[in-house]
């Protein structure tokens, strides 16, 4: 029996650590490509703290912000509306 515990924990960190992969990994490639950029907000960004241009900064903070907390938003209304159908 304690044989078949220690699998399953080991089974439920694995799966722990993959989860924890599969939202990093995204994260890390969005913030390179963010920062490694030519042109975009990452550029624009970039060159604005280069240039001490807080007004930009704080522009395009809010604007990721406000992008970020509404895709947070419809994955979570899309999220309700597929767990209440399963019901």
């Amino acid at each position: 029996m304690p044989n078949r515990q220690k699998a399953g924990e080991l089974f439920a960190l694995v799966g722990a650590l993959e989860t924890k992969q599969l939202v990093e990994r995204p994260l890390g490639v969005l913030i390179g490509e963010m920062f490694a950029s030519q042109r975009g907000l990452g550029f624009l960004l970039t060159s604005a703290i280069n240039l001490g241009q807080i007004d930009t900064i704080m522009a395009i903070a809010l604007l990721l912000t406000v992008f970020a907390i509404a895709c947070n938003a419809l994955l979570m209304t899309f999220d309700r509306h597929l767990t209440h159908q399963m019901r």
